[in-house]
């Protein structure tokens, strides 16, 4: 995580505007490791990861859970796939073209804010059961 982090960093250094997407625990250690200069260039959205029955409340790392219960964190990663598609669809795609939500009336709840240093962070939760 924090070799990509430095990565993104020095993309932004360089102008290019960074999207990294993270877990909302992950995404606020990394927060206060961004500095103020970079914060125009480079954006950390949270990924909320989606229930699954028997995964711990709150874990999102393998070093939440027990070596058999990594299985049930990868499908909950699995789930991620469509609040990602909508995340990369609405980054490039103007909203007139952007597809609608297909099958599913509630969609995803998304927040955005600013944080303490001028950075934008925003949640994405995942829609469905």
């Amino acid at each position: 995580m924090i070799t990509f982090l430095d990565l993104s960093k020095r993309l932004a250094r360089r102008g290019h505007a960074v999207t990294f997407v993270s877990t909302p625990r992950n995404a606020a250690k990394l927060q206060g490791s961004i500095p103020l200069e970079l914060a125009a260039h480079l954006c950390i959205v949270r990924l909320d990861l989606p229930g699954v029955d028997g995964l711990p409340e709150g874990a999102e790392s393998t070093a939440d859970v027990l070596p058999k219960k990594v299985g049930l964190l990868q499908k909950a990663f699995d789930g991620l796939a469509a609040p990602f598609e909508r995340l990369a669809i609405g980054a490039v795609l103007p909203p007139a073209r952007r597809p609608r939500s297909r099958g599913s009336s509630t969609g995803s709840s998304s927040t955005s804010l600013r944080t303490g240093s001028g950075q934008l962070l925003n949640s994405i939760r995942p829609s469905g059961p």
